[in-house]
């Protein structure tokens, strides 16, 4: 009689992530052996409308799941659940605000592979490390005479080399005069800059 189940302790919902999009999420119940299922809803409504749902394995009254937060900028709301197959018991959802993308980008250093004059093109390399979860659809690098580079400069789209370097030619230089360059890297809609070289 699912009127006869007397909901178990259940705890709320902790999350552990460091450099990551991918949150692992963990909660526990204090009468395991009364719990058929576990797992975690998340979503970005507080009263969980519309969340999607996770399964989790219950060992010894625990359980988690690692979980893909990728919409940057933005607040997700996980809470967990446990259920005998019949009454499901929720947690309170617990918070987790994601950053924009420039917070799970760090680039690293701005090379000058090599410099023809004849033709004058530069051939170019951005070294970057990326937070787990993070895609790079696409990357490059704007240039211009002025420090003050934005959408509206030259830009030349790079090519990647591995999973921490692009590379790009930029043409069109004139010898003698001074660039200033500004790499970024593109995740679907959301771009992250580094400072201008």
């Amino acid at each position: 009689d699912p009127s006869a189940y007397r909901k178990p302790d259940l705890g709320g919902v902790s999350v552990s992530s460091e450099n990551t999009l991918f949150y692992t999420f963990s909660s526990y119940t204090g009468s395991p052996d009364r719990v058929k299922f576990g797992g975690f809803y998340y979503g970005k409504n507080r009263d969980m409308s519309g969340a999607a749902k996770i399964e989790a394995v219950v060992t010894s009254g625990r359980f988690s799941a690692e979980i893909l937060l990728k919409d940057y900028e933005s607040e997700y709301y996980v809470c967990s659940f446990i259920s005998n197959g019949d009454v499901e018991h929720v947690s309170e959802p617990k918070k987790v605000t994601i950053g924009s993308l420039e917070d799970y980008v760090e680039f690293g250093d701005f090379t000058v592979d090599s410099y023809v004059s004849l033709t004058q093109k530069a051939e170019v390399s951005v070294s970057f490390a990326l937070a787990e979860g993070v895609d790079v659809t696409s990357c490059g690098i704007y240039y211009g005479e002025t420090t003050a580079l934005s959408v509206d400069d030259q830009c030349v789209f790079a090519e990647m080399v591995g999973d921490d370097c692009f590379s790009a030619v930029i043409p069109s230089l004139v010898a003698e005069k001074q660039y200033y360059a500004r790499p970024f890297i593109i995740d679907g809609e959301d771009v992250a800059y580094a400072e201008v070289y």
